[in-house]
Parts: structure tokens; C-alpha cells; sequence
């Protein structure tokens, strides 16, 4: 008859151990970008993008990530979470960006509460930073020169680029990518006396327009405004709008859930958290559908 010697004994329980730690491993901590060498993967996703190839699939906590080119200045919260940020690190970024914060450079994004070096590295060769957002200082815009000559002419705002508005006198070339990005922000203008809320939205300009010298020569056309689809639309998706705050469309959401659908702008005039000015302001954005 053969006894288990107390050697083997502690073999197996070693074995058993080892055996439960690694189903551990596999089956419940969550999944990270595999990333072995940052260099190694800079080069795989730069042959790849020099291939003609545009995404790069990987792994996050679970969730399938599909990588794209991307400006943290510009991407909505869907693309940021996209491309892998979690959905709160989307919504502080865009809480930055709505506080006049720019991203100025891709190491800029290493500050995102959160960010890890893995993450990073697999975003870095996809980062695209339009500089042309950025708002110049006061002394640098006073140095910035016109080539062409100032005109009196009429330009309409939601179809307008830079170079259309700054054939008015009055706007140069800062000023005219500001009109544009809150153009953006708002979904489109839709009274052309919006342009004054602008200093106030933007606390980064510092220098004076003169928008009583440019209102005659801007008007507005609504037929491109984008609208925010009220039964539709989250609360994230709601509060990205200038207009209103996250407890405004908290409100709006609560009232929608409770109500399975809103039908005019009356119902909301109901909500504490709406002032009457801004249910003014918002309503030309709203759609009900």
C-alpha cells in the first residue's frame, strides 16, 4: 500500500493554489490594454496609421475600444468614451473645455484625472490638436495682421468661416475662431445678439470686441440650428448646451421619465430649476418629437 508522503501533500495544495490564483487572474481582475513596451506599441499603431488604417481596436476594463483620430478641443462626450475614457473623465474634460480650458498639447492629456501611462501611450498617435482654437492674449491679437483689406459686407453666422468673418471690420482672426466655436457649443446661433454672451462664456478673452460696430453686418439663418431632442436625449447629452446647467437637465429628464413624454415647452416652465430667462433662451434649441 502506498502512502502520500506530506511533501506531496503540500505539492498539491501548491498546485491547487497556483490553480485558483491564475482563474483569478483570467476570469475576474478586469482587463487593461495589453502594453508590454510603449515603444513597441507606438510602433505597431504608427505602422498601422501609416497603412492607411484610421482605428485600433483594444481591450479596457472589459470593453471593446475602438481607437480614432481625435481633438480633445472638439470630440463630444461619445467620442471621448469611445476611443476609451471612462464617462465621468468625459465629462470633467468637458467641464474644462466649457470653463475656457484648451488642451494645448497631446502631454496635456496626461493631467486627466485618471489617465494611466498604458492608456496614453495607446491614444498619443491618434491625439490630432487643431491650433487654429487656440484664443490669443490681448497683445497677441492687437499684433495679428490682415492681409486683406476690411469691407462693409453681411455674413451669415451658421454658415460662415473664419475667413468670411474676417472680412468685417472689427473681427480678426482670434475673434473669428471664438464666434465659430461657441457657434459649435450652441448648436448654431439663432439671434444674432448671441455673440454678446460670448466674453462672458469664454472667461479667457480679455480683450474688447466691438459688437456694437459688428451687429449690422452679421445676420442669422436657423434652418442648419441643431436641436436637442427633449425625449430623447441623456442628461449628459442635454447639459453639454451653454444654455443649461447639469441640475437644468437633470430636471428635464426626471420630468420626461415621469411624465413617459413631454409635448411643449409649457411643461418645463413647471421646474424650479429653470428661471424664466433661460427657458427663453433654450427654448428656439428644443425639440419635442
Amino acid at each position: 500500500m502506498q502512502f502520500i508522503t506530506k511533501q506531496q501533500v503540500l505539492g498539491i495544495l501548491l498546485l491547487v493554489v497556483m490553480t485558483a490564483s491564475l482563474e483569478l487572474v483570467v476570469h475576474w481582475l478586469p482587463s487593461r490594454p495589453s502594453l508590454p513596451e510603449d515603444s513597441v506599441v507606438l510602433a505597431a499603431v504608427d505602422d498601422s496609421l501609416a497603412h492607411g488604417r484610421t482605428h485600433y481596436g483594444y481591450r479596457l476594463d472589459g470593453l471593446s475600444v475602438r481607437l480614432c483620430l481625435f481633438d480633445p478641443n472638439t470630440a463630444d462626450s461619445a467620442t471621448l468614451v469611445a476611443v476609451g475614457f471612462a464617462p465621468w473623465q468625459a465629462r470633467n474634460m468637458l467641464r474644462y473645455r466649457s470653463k475656457g480650458g484648451i488642451y494645448r498639447r497631446s502631454e496635456d492629456l496626461r493631467k486627466v484625472y485618471g489617465m494611466t501611462d498604458s492608456m496614453y501611450v495607446a491614444l498619443l498617435p491618434y491625439i490630432r490638436i487643431d491650433s487654429s482654437l487656440f484664443v490669443l492674449s490681448c497683445d497677441s491679437a492687437s499684433r495679428l495682421a490682415v492681409s486683406q483689406p476690411k469691407r462693409d459686407t453681411v455674413v451669415e453666422l451658421n454658415s460662415a468661416d473664419t475667413a468670411s468673418l474676417r472680412a468685417i471690420r472689427g473681427i480678426g482672426a482670434a475673434t473669428a475662431r471664438v464666434i465659430i466655436r461657441y457657434r459649435e457649443e450652441l448648436g448654431g446661433y439663432v439671434d444674432t445678439a448671441q455673440l454678446r454672451e460670448i466674453n462672458a462664456y469664454y472667461d479667457y478673452v480679455f480683450w474688447s470686441i466691438p459688437w456694437d460696430s459688428i451687429m449690422p453686418h452679421v445676420r442669422v439663418c436657423t434652418d442648419s440650428v441643431r436641436l436637442l431632442r427633449v425625449n430623447s436625449m441623456s442628461v449628459r447629452r442635454l447639459s453639454a448646451h451653454p444654455y443649461l446647467r447639469f441640475e437644468d437637465a437633470k430636471a428635464i429628464y426626471t420630468l420626461r421619465r415621469n411624465r413617459f413624454r413631454l409635448d411643449s415647452i409649457g411643461e418645463l416652465k413647471a421646474l424650479p430649476t429653470l428661471s424664466d430667462s433661460v427657458i427663453e433662451k433654450i427654448t428656439p434649441y428644443l425639440s419635442f418629437e
